[in-house]
Formats: C-alpha cells, structure tokens, sequence
C-alpha cells in the first residue's frame, strides 16, 4: 500500500537516493544532500506554519508502507521569487509593418520576464521508475491540490504549471 505524506527529517536519505535518479532536467530536485537536507528542514518548518508564508516549500512524498522507503516526491513553493531572483521567459508576437513600403513581418520573441514572482509553482515531481503504473503518478501530483484547496490562505492568487519547455501557465484561483 502506499501512502502520500508530508516529507519528515528521517527521509532526507530516502529523498537523496530518488534524487540521483532524476538526471539533469529537474532544478528543483539536486543530489546534493547538504542542499536537500536544508530543504527538508525548510518543508517540516512550513508544515509547522513555523516559518514566513513566503519562504515556504512544501515536500511531500509517497511512502511504500510494505518497505517503508520514500518512493515519489512532489512539492510546492508558496511563492517564487521572494529571496532569489527567478526569471522566466515570456512568448510575445513582434510585428513590423509599414504600408507604404508593403512590408509585413511576425515574429514570435521570447521576451526575459519576472512575472511570476510571488505566484506559488509546482514543483519536484518524480516518481521511482518501478512505481510507475497504476495511479501513483497522479496520486502524487495531485495531493498538491487538495492540500492547496484545503489551505488557500497560504499562497498567493496564482499558480505557476510547468509543462515542457515551451509550455507554462500561471493559473488564477
């Protein structure tokens, strides 16, 4: 049976041996176990509410209570941005026309953004490869929305959904 649940101190090795199974494409999840272990502490402070609503980064994990390991992670920072710089790009239409000359050009641009800043962003989901099947990937990632439904007042009005490179939405409540 597995279960999803707030991470807890004891899963910092656990949460260390997932993440040297992520490779290079997930920021948010580092084999480096002095910046995990910082993180986890960051998590069980803002479940305890003992830290400012801004810095909070909320880690969950999905526990194999047949072995007791850490299989999956996935997480939510309460908002972007507030004591690090966090840059996005933004896709914007450039268009040159002239009427006289008929010339008429489009392009698209990535325009360097901080829009997002204080919006609240999902985050870390990963999930050991031989958990993968059934629902456990949904069960994961979606737990971060009940518990946001369940605790509005800790974040802000948007929320920031990663998709792949090209694709991010900042969603409204």
């Amino acid at each position: 049976m597995l279960a999803v649940r707030p991470i807890q101190a004891q899963d910092l090795d656990d949460l260390l041996g997932l993440a040297q199974q992520v490779g290079s494409g997930m920021t948010t999840l580092k084999p480096d176990r002095k910046a995990l272990g910082q993180r986890v502490e960051i998590a069980c402070a803002s479940f305890a509410g003992q830290i400012d609503t801004s810095q909070r980064d909320y880690l969950f994990v999905l526990e194999d209570l047949d072995t007791g390991r850490v299989v999956g992670v996935s997480a939510i920072k309460a908002a972007v941005g507030m004591d690090e710089p966090f840059y996005n790009y933004r896709v914007g239409t450039l268009v040159h026309s002239s009427k006289e000359l008929k010339v008429y050009t489009r392009m698209d641009t990535l325009y360097l953004s901080n829009d997002l800043t204080a919006c609240a962003e999902l985050c870390s989901l990963f999930l050991a490869p031989g958990y993968r099947n059934g629902v456990n990937g949904r069960l994961l990632s979606k737990c971060r929305f009940l518990f946001i439904a369940q605790h509005p007042e800790l974040f802000g009005e948007k929320l920031v959904l990663w998709g792949d490179l090209m694709h991010v939405a900042a969603v409204q409540f």
